[in-house]
């Protein structure tokens, strides 16, 4: 910036320096304003190694997994799947919750079919009554001497711990042969005469040839 004076009559070309309040500052920007970072080399001196630490994985031996309650472990496959583990290179607590959700997904899935099969017995059981009518309890008494007559304790229980007891086609069964029981009708269809001698003859007809 240059500042003309005039003296004595005389112009004289005056170059004045710049100064702050004559120039704009110039601000560093982020870049320029910004220290760069040296990283240092990470280092191992002072640290010490532990020469009997091994790196985890597999043990010698898995020994006995925490099962599910009511879960029953069958030998041949828990060594198989030990088998499997230590082939994976697995630790006890991977191996833990491998066998954890394998119980979890086999305690679901018999819960599962105890509910559909609880509802099978239940649906049975309208559906008989349904089919027998408003006289069902008549009918079943009928299917009650057959039950008393051929079952002994085992077959009781049998049919009542399974609910096969509940299902149609064997309460009509029974109920059949309760009847004929009770009409005294042997095998071949003819009314018995009440005689021993001839119901037997009626019950065996063959055995007349070799009398």
């Amino acid at each position: 910036m240059s500042d003309e004076v005039e003296v004595n009559g005389a112009q004289n070309h005056i170059e004045t320096p710049a100064t702050e309040e004559n120039q704009a500052e110039t601000k560093q920007t982020l870049i320029n304003s910004a220290t760069a970072e040296v990283e240092e080399p990470e280092t191992t001196e002072g640290v010490e190694e532990n020469p009997e630490e091994k790196p985890e994985g597999a043990p010698e031996d898995y020994g006995d997994f925490e099962m599910g309650e009511g879960v029953e472990i069958v030998p041949e496959l828990m060594d198989k799947a030990k088998g499997l583990f230590k082939e994976l290179n697995l630790t006890k607590e991977q191996a833990q919750k491998l066998v954890g959700v394998q119980t979890e997904a086999v305690q679901t899935m018999v819960k599962t079919l105890q509910d559909n099969w609880t509802k099978q017995v239940s649906e049975w059981e309208t559906e008989t009554i349904k089919e027998l009518g408003a006289d069902y309890k008549k009918e079943l008494a009928c299917a009650a001497k057959v039950r008393d007559r051929f079952f002994d304790d085992d077959l009781k229980k049998l049919v009542d711990e399974s609910g096969l007891g509940n299902n149609p086609a064997l309460v009509r069964a029974m109920i059949k042969i309760g009847k004929t029981i009770s009409e005294d009708v042997p095998p071949n269809g003819r009314p018995g005469s009440g005689n021993k001698k001839d119901f037997l003859d009626d019950l065996y007809p063959s055995m007349k040839d070799f009398k």
